[in-house]
């Protein structure tokens, strides 16, 4: 197993246990791609994006050939930036939530999508504050009242 199908495996492992979501049986293609491409491919025009999980619910041309796949921008180091793979633990919540049939019973496909992505948001901030609660020093936790701020 290469060290990047690890990295998955791990990751969904650890978003199943902190979601209650079931395990998928398999993982999602990660195709590495450039930021220009993402941009179009997620916004239809430049905009900040830096992964993007086409869910096959939704009539889009990313999800033709049947494989499920995230895109991420190349310039993205997963090997080293905790930030990038937080990028992609919140790229897979959202692969999780489709394998598990999440938020189904939400009819509107605008308030179904943002369910998906306050979960996803929130699952993501999670892994980062445990990184970051075990020493790593490129996040930063701030405390604003009752709130934490996760910094990258």
């Amino acid at each position: 197993m290469s060290t990047a199908a690890e990295l998955i495996t791990s990751l969904l492992l650890w978003i199943s246990l902190n979601s209650g979501y079931n395990l998928p049986q398999g993982a999602p293609e990660i195709a590495r791609i450039s930021h220009d491409s993402l941009s179009q491919m997620a916004c239809a025009k430049d905009c900040p994006v830096l992964g993007f999980y086409p869910d096959s619910k939704y009539e889009n041309p990313f999800t033709r050939d049947g494989v499920r796949r995230i895109y991420l921008d190349q310039r993205m180091n997963l090997e080293e930036d905790i930030c990038a793979v937080s990028i992609l633990v919140h790229e897979l919540v959202h692969y999780v939530q489709e394998e598990n049939n999440a938020f189904e019973e939400i009819g509107d496909p605008k308030e179904r999508y943002i369910a998906e992505e306050i979960e996803a948001h929130q699952i993501q901030a999670k892994y980062l504050y445990q990184k970051a609660m075990r020493g790593n020093s490129t996040v930063r936790v701030i405390s604003n009242g009752s709130k934490l701020i996760l910094i990258c």
